[in-house]
């Protein structure tokens, strides 16, 4: 079948990552749409701030997870090449 890709499971969780930190960074900037101005926005809600930290604390924690499993990936292919 042309087109249809498997993924390893590492490949599929990295996948599964950086689809997670752009969801954080997406809600992040969402939190923006209303301008610095807005009473609702993290610059005047400390709730919203609050919540915006915990978005940015995800994307950094998956952040650092993908890059364990791309390292994990590059081994795994530079170890079935057999280099």
């Amino acid at each position: 079948m042309l087109g249809v890709t498997t993924l390893t499971p590492n490949t599929q969780h990295a996948r599964d990552l950086v689809v997670g930190i752009a969801q954080d960074v997406s809600a992040i900037l969402s939190s923006f749409a209303g301008g610095l101005n807005d009473p609702n926005g993290p610059v005047s809600n400390k709730t919203a701030l609050g919540r915006d930290s915990a978005y940015l604390d995800s994307a950094t924690r998956k952040a650092n997870e993908l890059a364990d499993e791309l390292s994990n990936i590059q081994h795994e292919a530079t170890a079935h090449d057999g280099r």
